[in-house]
């Protein structure tokens, strides 16, 4: 059996697209399942903030009831004064 020119040209067209596709539809799984773990992540990191900041807020209200405040250095570290005017 002889195959054409016109015939094989047209094989490796057919065989290149199928490939093509399934190299963008493998890659592009690859980057849905990175994505899903970065928004997980995200959504891990809002929430540890959201609680590190309901800390924050009752040990503000526990040192105020004692006339002290929480004061924060320009490097971030908190320290506790006494409350102005005390």
């Amino acid at each position: 059996m002889r195959f054409t020119v016109r015939e094989l040209l047209l094989v490796t067209v057919i065989v290149g697209l199928g490939i093509g596709w399934w190299m963008d539809h493998w890659r592009s799984s690859g980057v849905q399942r990175r994505l899903d773990v970065v928004e997980m992540e995200a959504k891990q990191s809002r929430t540890a903030i959201a609680a590190m900041y309901a800390d924050l807020d009752a040990i503000e209200q526990s040192l105020s009831t004692h006339g002290l405040t929480l004061s924060w250095s320009r490097n971030l570290r908190p320290s506790v004064q006494p409350r102005a005017g005390q």
